[in-house]
């Protein structure tokens, strides 16, 4: 036998056997080390309340997109969470992996806004995007370990401490399809 193919055969199995002790990277595995089969955008909107905390909910993710300014983005906020509360797909188990929140306004000094992702009446973990002075976008990646199982309502918690007037935010939140 040709030196050769003992030599390609070597390589064959050492990188099978490679493979296979190859450990996980620190990034988001879905299914087991799959890449996600697609992602869907849930846009959350609404009119922040001045130095007090509302709740966003999701626009239905078939509805055309609606801009910041637009006073249909205010009938999206509620003093109470369980009226925020929506269900983004039925039967359909997603992953949030990453938000964007925006907000009119650029903050002024000692101005915040924190948005936490919420699902089911809980925080969802690593969920949190937040500005201050001289900001008016956040961004938060998430570790995409958290599932969100089909029929479960989120919502988007806004907590502000400002004294600009009539503040709205929208957040971006991207869900890979799990």
């Amino acid at each position: 036998m040709d030196i050769r193919y003992l030599a390609l055969a070597w390589l064959f199995w050492a990188s099978i056997a490679g493979a296979a002790l190859e450990t996980k990277t620190n990034y988001t595995v879905f299914n087991g080390g799959l890449a996600p089969i697609g992602a869907v955008v849930a846009r959350y909107c609404g009119q922040n309340a001045e130095s007090g905390m509302t709740f966003m909910s999701p626009f239905p993710l078939d509805a055309p997109p609606v801009d910041i300014t637009n006073t249909a983005c205010d009938t999206m906020a509620y003093v109470e969470e369980q009226a925020a509360q929506k269900v983004l797909l039925e039967s359909t188990t997603l992953r949030p992996a990453f938000i964007f929140c925006r907000t009119t306004a650029e903050l002024g000094q000692g101005e915040t806004i924190t948005y936490q992702l919420r699902s089911a009446g809980t925080d969802v973990p690593s969920g949190v995007c937040q500005m201050s002075q001289g900001k008016q976008t956040c961004e938060a990646t998430l570790n995409g370990f958290y599932k969100l199982q089909g029929g479960t309502a989120t919502a988007m918690e806004v907590t502000q401490k400002s004294d600009n007037i009539d503040d709205r935010s929208m957040c971006s939140v991207v869900y890979v399809i799990n």
